[in-house]
């Protein structure tokens, strides 16, 4: 799963040890509240019902013109362990995409990421 949200950035230029070093601690400072905020929005996804699962990943993943061709691997990968929530469809899309080309793999990762994000909204 790909939250489009960056923790870290970096032109690639030359750059100073320091600058990294300090750059780095501090994205890494960040991590254990984006974790947290993580865990909650996919604790709150698993709650969250969705009365027609299969049709609502097809919707999601068909109208995206990057994860259109991946709408049937999606949908059978949600037939392998169908959970009728939020959670089970953001699963189903980041197992497809485990099958899926680095390009494709990102869209995938990051419609996902949507998902849960949406649930929060």
């Amino acid at each position: 799963m790909r939250v489009a949200e960056k923790l870290f950035y970096r032109v690639h230029r030359k750059t100073e040890d320091e600058s990294l070093d300090r750059d780095m601690a501090y994205a890494f400072s960040l991590l254990p509240e984006r974790w947290a905020r993580s865990t909650g929005l996919l604790r709150q996804a698993r709650h969250e019902s969705i009365a027609e699962p299969e049709r609502m990943l097809r919707l999601t993943v068909s109208t995206q013109p990057d994860t259109k061709a991946y709408t049937e691997a999606v949908l059978a990968a949600y037939r392998q362990e169908p959970e009728p929530t939020r959670f089970g469809l953001v699963q189903a899309i980041t197992r497809a995409a485990q099958n899926a080309g680095p390009e494709s793999r990102l869209a995938l990762e990051t419609l996902a990421g949507s998902l849960v994000v949406s649930a929060s909204a």
